[in-house]
């Protein structure tokens, strides 16, 4: 897999890799992931170890990423999408009641039409 991510990354690939526990996968993936979908996360040494440490820097820190996370996950079947591959990072919030967009600076949402 990790060879997969790192070899054949600039052919524009759309590679969809779904796991229920990211501690396991390699570092590569992570850091060529170019979008990262959030569920609600209550082990919190998962959170810390990989998650925050992959992805916090995007979002202006730990602390941000944590407020902008819970936020975003708050109800039922919502998700944090983290897009990456624009030269600002963007987030979203994705639920039920449509696609939000989230100021990464602010933690404030906007509905997006």
């Amino acid at each position: 897999m990790a060879h997969t991510f790192s070899c054949y990354r600039h052919y524009n690939l759309t590679i969809y890799l779904s796991r229920q526990t990211i501690k396991t996968l390699p570092t590569v993936c992570c850091s060529m992931a170019t979008a990262v979908f959030l569920l609600s996360c209550y082990l919190l040494h998962y959170r810390e170890r990989k998650i925050l440490e992959e992805w916090a820097e995007f979002c202006g820190g730990k602390n941000k990423m944590v407020a902008m996370w819970a936020g975003a996950v708050q109800e039922r079947f919502n998700y944090l999408y983290l897009k990456l591959d624009d030269v600002m990072p963007r987030a979203f919030q994705i639920g039920p009641l449509g696609l939000y967009d989230i100021d990464v600076r602010q933690g404030q949402l906007q509905h997006l039409p």
